[in-house]
């Protein structure tokens, strides 16, 4: 009896100390139902195109970091396999090379003339030095990655055709 009594009295306190704080904010400031629908709404369509560009970032990092498998160990066992026991280490050496030179040609002037605005043949050479190459996106190539994902997916294909190449000549 006496612990419903108190029960009772700390319901009613709390009910007379909040009711009029949460209904004087409901009717002070309260948007319009439309109002409020579109915002979260709209929120909601961020939140989900935000989520798109994640996942989208990730699966081109995780496939230029296979690429990359593919080339670094991949072609240098399958073509030291292929050769002769006395140029295993060579052949090796060319695919492990091959990654470094590329790497280093695609930063200071490739990629800005395979993927730079220029003409039909060949593109300019705005993005010299990958200057503009950032975490925005570019909407000509990859809409929802960042121009540096798309830079690094294109520059694991750009080491793997020359590494093959020289794998042909072994």
């Amino acid at each position: 009896m006496k612990c419903r009594l108190i029960a009772g009295l700390a319901t009613a306190l709390l009910a007379f100390t909040f009711v009029p704080v949460v209904c004087a904010q409901n009717v002070a400031g309260a948007p319009s139902p439309a109002t409020d629908v579109n915002s979260r709404l709209a929120r909601v369509e961020q939140q989900a195109a935000d989520a798109k560009s994640s996942a989208d970032n990730a699966w081109m990092l995780t496939s230029a970091a296979l690429v990359l498998m593919m080339t670094g160990p991949g072609l240098a066992l399958f073509y030291g396999g292929l050769v002769r026991k006395k140029n295993v280490l060579g052949t090796m050496m060319q695919s492990f090379a091959l990654m470094a030179v590329i790497t280093v040609l695609w930063g200071l002037f490739s990629y800005s003339l395979s993927f730079g605005s220029g003409n039909s043949f060949i593109g300019g050479l705005h993005n010299l030095f990958l200057r503009g190459v950032g975490a925005a996106p570019d909407a000509d190539y990859a809409a929802t990655i960042p121009a540096q994902t798309f830079m690094v997916y294109q520059l694991m294909f750009a080491i793997i055709t020359p590494a093959l190449i020289a794998g042909a000549f072994a």
